[in-house]
């Protein structure tokens, strides 16, 4: 009897120590080739709809893990219908993130201003201020 699971797979080679949104990429590139994806943007856009409420409806840490993790899976194919680069992408808004919130630290420390004291309205105002000020590439 022929065991399960023994056969190749278009999907070995693909490292597991690859950081996991460009693994993701990978996978979801290759399973893309063989015809299995959405017909169009807006089949992945309803996927994201759909694993954002089971997400919402998720029970448990173990299966909020796994609903987490099937949006950012979904997310990544978005990326590539797209022609983005999730991993990039994802880099980008680390750095942009970074960049606002150090600009909101930065202003409360030139203003002796506790910032974690300060109200989540005050930190909103800030974070719209850094993103009016901040022009470079990130902002």
């Amino acid at each position: 009897k022929e065991k399960e699971g023994t056969g190749k797979s278009i999907l070995d080679g693909i490292p597991k120590t690859m950081p996991a949104l460009s693994r993701s990429q990978g996978i979801q590139l290759r399973a893309s080739r063989t015809g299995f994806d959405w017909n169009n943007v807006d089949g992945v856009l309803d996927k994201i709809n759909e694993e954002i409420q089971e997400l919402k409806d998720a029970k448990g840490i173990h299966e909020k893990e796994e609903e987490i993790g099937d949006v950012f899976f979904t997310l990544v194919r978005l990326a590539g219908w797209m022609g983005v680069d999730a991993e990039s992408a994802t880099r980008l808004a680390n750095e942009k993130f970074y960049k606002r919130f150090k600009y909101m630290e930065d202003f409360c420390k030139q203003n002796s201003i506790s910032f974690t004291d300060i109200t989540m309205s005050q930190k909103e105002k800030l974070w719209e201020e850094a993103k009016n000020n901040l022009t470079d590439s990130s902002n």
